[in-house]
C-alpha cells in the first residue's frame, strides 16, 4: 500500500466507488455499499463510511433508542456534538468523548480521547492527555459509568468482502471473522512478546502464594512480572490500579474473595474453572534496541 492509499473497505455491494464524502453522517446504521470499519456495540452495529468521526454522549431524552446519529445542518454544532451519540444521560461521558481518524502517513486508524474521564482500550486506561491510540481490528473500547462498550472491526485483508466472510461463517466453514481476527491479534502479541493485561493479571494471581491478592498488591505483581505495563503507563500507579480493577470487574475469569475480618480488604482470585488458562506463564516483554 502506498503512502497515499486509502484503507481496505467492507464491500456490501458490487460497486467500485469509495465511500462518498457526501455521506450525511460518518456513521451509518445500515450496511452501506462500502465501509471502512464496523463499530460493534452489544445491542447494535454502526458502519464507518468516512475517515474521521466522533463518538460522545447522547443529550436527547425524548427517545429510548440506544444511540442517535447527529443530523448535519441542524442546530447541533459539529465541534460540540458527536457524530455518533451514545450513553444517554450519562454525565461521565463527554459530548465528544473520542474521535476516530485514519492517518494516511501511518496507514492505520487511531483514536484521540477527548473526554475528561478517559477510556479503557483493551483493558488499559488512557486519559484525555494520552497520545492518539492505534485502533487495530478487535480493539475493545469502554467508557462511561453505564458503561458504553464497543469493538472496532476492520475488513480482513485476505477476504474480498464482508458478505463472503459472513457466508463462510454461516455455512460453518472455519471459525469465521471474529476467530480469525482473534488469532491475528494473538499472533501479533506473541511476535513482539507483549502479553495482554488480562493474561498478566491472571498469571499474577495464580502464581501468588495463596492465589489471592488485593487490587493494590495485584497491580504491584503485574508491574514486577511484566515491566512492559509499567513503562506503558509511564510508571503511574493510579493508572495501573484502575486498569487492573477494570480487568477484574469486566471479565468472568475472576472472583471476589470477601475480607475475613470486619474492616479488612477484599481480595481477588481466578475462578476454579479458568485456572488452567493462566497457569502457563505468558512471555515477558523484552525491550529491544
Amino acid at each position: 500500500m502506498s503512502k497515499d492509499a486509502s484503507p481496505n473497505t467492507f464491500d456490501y455491494e458490487d460497486e467500485s466507488s469509495s465511500p462518498s464524502s457526501e455521506t450525511i453522517n460518518p456513521f451509518s446504521a445500515t450496511a452501506p455499499p462500502r465501509a471502512y470499519a464496523k463499530i460493534q456495540f452489544p445491542k447494535f452495529v454502526v458502519y464507518l463510511t468516512q475517515l474521521t468521526a466522533s463518538i460522545g454522549r447522547c443529550t436527547g431524552v425524548e427517545s429510548s433508542e440506544p444511540f442517535e446519529l447527529r443530523k448535519p445542518g441542524g442546530a447541533e454544532d459539529v465541534s460540540k456534538f458527536a457524530d455518533l451519540q451514545v450513553g444517554r444521560g450519562d454525565s461521565s461521558i463527554s459530548r465528544v468523548h473520542c474521535r476516530i481518524t485514519y492517518s494516511p502517513l501511518s496507514q492505520y486508524f487511531e483514536m484521540k480521547i477527548e473526554g475528561k474521564n478517559g477510556c479503557f482500550v483493551n483493558g488499559q486506561f488512557f486519559s484525555k492527555d494520552s497520545r492518539p491510540l492505534r485502533l487495530r481490528s478487535q480493539s475493545s473500547v469502554v467508557f462511561g459509568r453505564t458503561p458504553v462498550k464497543f469493538t472496532f472491526l476492520l475488513p480482513p485483508s485476505d477476504e474480498g468482502s464482508l458478505r463472503q466472510v459472513l457466508n463462510t461463517e454461516s455455512a460453518g466453514e472455519g471459525r469465521g471473522y471474529r476467530a480469525s481476527a482473534n488469532k491475528r491479534v494473538a499472533k501479533e502479541s506473541a511476535m513482539i512478546g507483549r502479553p495482554l493485561l488480562i493474561d498478566a493479571v491472571g498469571e499474577s494471581l495464580v502464581s501468588s502464594p495463596t492465589g489471592m491478592l488485593t487490587i493494590p498488591d495485584l497491580a504491584d505483581a503485574v508491574e514486577k512480572n511484566h515491566p512492559y505495563f509499567k513503562r506503558s503507563f509511564g510508571g503511574r500507579k493510579d493508572i495501573m490500579t484502575k486498569s487492573v480493577r477494570h480487568v477484574l470487574q469486566m471479565n468472568p475469569f475472576f472472583r471476589v474473595v470477601p475480607a475475613q475480618a470486619p474492616g479488612g480488604i477484599a481480595k481477588w482470585a481466578v475462578m476454579t474453572d479458568h485456572l488452567q488458562r493462566f497457569s502457563k506463564p505468558t512471555k515477558k516483554h523484552v525491550k529491544t534496541t
